[in-house]
C-alpha cells in the first residue's frame, strides 16, 4: 500500500463504515437496493453536516461495529459517542462512497461490501479503508445491524526510528529540587515514539508534555514536536553521531515569544543516558545552559511502588 495511506483505517470510525452504497439492482431486488442507496446519499449528507443524530438513525438499536484491532462498539448510543469524538477531532473532513458488492442472503439480510473515501485534513489525496456490512429490513426501512472493518497492513517507519528504540520505557532524573519523569512507548505501528513528561520542582508540579518523535521523508531525517501544559509547542530536526542524537529546536512560547535551543541525547546502555541543553535564546536574548543530566530506566518495582 503507498505510505499516503498509512493511517487509513486509524482514522475511519463506524462513521465510514455505515457509508455503503449499492451494486448494480437485479429485478429481484431492485426496489430493495434502490432504497439502500438512497439511505446512503442521506447518510453522506448527514455525516458531511456532522448530524450525529440523522446518522444514528440508520442504525438498528444494538448495532455492533468492529474496528480493525478488534475494537467493539455496541448499541446506538455508544456509537454516537463515538462519532461525537470523532467529528471534534476532525471538524472538516468529508467522505465519498464506492460499493464492490451487495448480496442479499435473505428478503430482509443484505451483506454490503465497499470502499469509504476520507479527505485527508490538509487536502490531497482521499484515504480508503474496506468495510463489510450488515443492513436488515425492519418496518420497511433497511437498517445497519453491523459492521466490520477489514485490517489492512499499514506502512511503517520503524526501520527509520528502531534506532531509538532504547528510548522506549520509563525514565527520571532528578537534581537540585527538581524530578523529571518521563514514559516512552510506540505509537501504532509504530510510526511515532510517543513520550510523555511531567515536571516537578520540590515537589510542586511544574510543567507537563508531550513529545512525538517521528520520520520525515521530504527532509530524510527525524523530526519531533513538543507541546506542554504552558501552551508552548516547539520542532526539532535531529541528526546522528554515534550513540549521541541532536536535535536542534525551535518554538513559540505561550505568550507569542520565540525560543530555541539545542537538545542532545546520548545513549550510555540500555538503562541509562545523559541529556543536555544548550545555546538557547529566548526573543533573541541568551539564556544559561541545561548542564548534562544523568537520566535512569525505571525498574518495574519502582514502577509498581509508584
Amino acid at each position: 500500500m503507498h505510505y499516503r495511506r498509512v493511517w487509513s483505517v486509524l482514522a475511519l470510525p463506524f462513521a465510514l463504515a455505515c457509508v455503503l452504497s449499492a451494486s448494480p439492482a437485479t429485478a429481484q431486488h431492485a426496489d430493495d437496493e434502490k432504497a439502500i442507496r438512497q439511505d446512503v446519499e442521506e447518510y453522506v449528507k448527514a455525516f458531511n453536516k456532522r448530524d450525529v443524530k440523522a446518522i444514528v438513525a440508520q442504525c438498528t438499536d444494538d448495532v455492533t461495529y468492529v474496528d480493525e484491532t478488534g475494537r467493539i462498539v455496541r448499541g446506538r448510543e455508544a456509537l454516537a459517542k463515538d462519532f461525537e469524538r470523532f467529528f471534534a477531532d476532525n471538524p472538516i473532513r468529508k467522505i465519498r462512497v464506492q460499493v464492490e458488492t451487495i448480496q442479499f442472503v435473505k428478503s430482509d439480510v443484505a451483506i454490503v461490501d465497499g470502499v469509504a473515501d476520507l479527505n485527508p485534513p490538509l487536502g490531497g489525496r482521499p484515504i480508503a479503508g474496506r468495510y463489510t456490512a450488515i443492513r436488515v429490513k425492519q418496518d420497511g426501512k433497511w437498517m445497519v445491524a453491523s459492521v466490520r472493518e477489514v485490517a489492512e497492513e499499514l506502512p511503517s517507519n520503524y526501520d527509520r526510528l528502531k534506532e531509538l528504540e532504547w528510548m522506549v520505557g520509563d525514565w527520571v532524573d532528578q537534581g537540585e529540587g527538581t524530578t523529571v519523569r518521563s514514559t516512552v512507548r510506540w505509537s501504532r505501528n509504530k510510526n511515532f515514539l510517543v513520550r510523555k513528561f511531567a515536571v516537578k520542582r520540590e515537589g510542586k508540579d511544574l510543567i507537563t508534555g508531550t513529545q512525538r518523535i517521528g520520520w520525515d521523508p521530504s527532509r530524510n531525517q527525524i523530526r519531533s514536536w513538543v507541546f506542554d501544559s504552558d501552551g508552548a509547542f516547539f520542532e526539532g530536526f535531529w541528526i546522528r553521531d554515534g550513540d549521541q542524537w541532536t536535535a536542534r529546536v525551535t518554538g513559540v512560547l505561550q505568550d507569542g515569544g520565540k525560543a530555541s535551543g539545542t537538545m542532545t541525547y546520548t545513549y550510555i546502555d540500555n538503562d541509562t543516558h545523559t541529556f543536555q541543553s544548550r545555546d538557547r535564546v529566548v526573543d533573541g536574548e541568551p539564556v544559561p545552559d541545561v548542564e548534562e543530566v544523568k537520566v535512569v530506566r525505571v525498574p518495574p518495582a519502582a514502577k509498581q511502588a509508584d
